[in-house]
């Protein structure tokens, strides 16, 4: 941790990237995780048109939520050379890589994007993994 900038550290004590600061009148604001980033700049931003209508809402929480559990865990176990033993995958955040990650692409199999008709901040982070 001694090679990581203070203003790292004061944002986010555990060093971890991405984070970001918002600076308004009243405070500023440390988000760290890459969902609440997500969340919170498409909340933040709303002329961009990127939260989910009412009928998009369930499958925006959900896939945002997939992504940023079983998805990340996934791929991070898979990157550090971990499957967990079947007997073992109900234990496992994700179960398996393979049942993870087919989850996902059978959903993109048949939807243009994540949650409804049209491109929304879930895109942007299901996308990032």
């Amino acid at each position: 941790m001694d090679n990581k900038p203070a203003a790292l550290l004061a944002a986010n004590p555990i060093g971890k990237v991405p984070v970001i600061v918002h600076h308004t009148a009243d405070k500023d604001y440390a988000i760290s995780e890459c969902a609440a980033i997500c969340a919170y700049l498409a909340e933040v931003h709303p002329k961009a048109e990127l939260l989910p209508t009412h009928d998009e809402r369930a499958d925006y929480i959900r896939w945002m939520f997939f992504a940023a559990g079983p998805v990340e865990a996934a791929i991070t176990a898979k990157a550090l050379g971990y499957e967990p033993p079947p007997e073992k995958q109900g234990m496992a955040g994700f179960g398996s890589v393979t049942r993870t990650l087919d989850m996902l692409e059978g959903h993109l199999k048949t939807h243009a994007f994540v949650c409804g008709d049209r491109f929304t901040m879930a895109d942007v982070y299901v996308g990032s993994q």
